[in-house]
């Protein structure tokens, strides 16, 4: 069974990015996870890593790495569940 982080539709396909055979990811996961350990970049949460903040924009993990996040409203959703998530961290011992 296919969910939404497996089935094909969730893939992204962009003018001239790699197709399916290829990674479509604008940033490997490897990347990210160094950019993480530089403290350059941030996850929305210590438990929930799908998303980073990096450069002022937010990165979605998927199978093939991280993609940009381009809708507006999930950014802004992300951006208000930023003191939230530091705020649950707290409560169960993850963050100061």
């Amino acid at each position: 069974m296919m969910n939404d982080r497996t089935s094909p539709s969730s893939t992204r396909q962009r003018p001239g990015r790699p197709t399916a055979t290829s990674s479509t990811a604008d940033i490997s996961s490897t990347e990210m996870a160094a950019e993480v350990a530089a403290g350059n970049a941030v996850p929305l949460s210590e438990r929930i890593t799908d998303f980073v903040r990096l450069r002022s924009k937010w990165w979605i993990l998927d199978r093939d790495g991280r993609f940009e996040a381009d809708d507006e409203e999930l950014i802004a959703g992300l951006d208000a569940a930023v003191p939230l998530m530091a705020q649950a961290d707290g409560q169960v011992g993850l963050k100061p």
